[in-house]
């Protein structure tokens, strides 16, 4: 995992933060997912894209893929259930407003 992460920050000049937290927590390992982050230039997040989806076109027919399709937590509000970059990104926030 850590060379591929590394393969995308070469690749596409943008800077890449794998969250560390599982979600949904408490989850199995192979039934949990990572939440993935980027900054960077525009062009560097269409290639970042598509490198993420050709990922995905790789590991479609592993035995776990279907299951994760149609279980995923993308988008799924989990009460109480705050992500420390998601705290990172109000304190960001904040900051910007104080310098305008």
């Amino acid at each position: 995992m850590q060379a591929s992460v590394q393969d995308l920050i070469l690749t596409t000049g943008m800077q890449v933060h794998v969250d560390p937290t599982c979600v949904p927590p408490g989850a199995q390992p192979h039934h949990s997912e990572q939440v993935v982050s980027f900054t960077g230039p525009l062009e560097g997040a269409v290639a970042a894209l598509q490198t993420i989806a050709t990922h995905i076109v790789r590991v479609c027919r592993e035995p776990w893929f279907e299951h994760w399709v149609f279980n995923s937590s993308c988008g799924v509000e989990i009460p109480g259930f705050v992500l420390p970059m998601d705290r990172n990104v109000a304190s960001q926030r904040a900051m910007c407003k104080d310098t305008q």
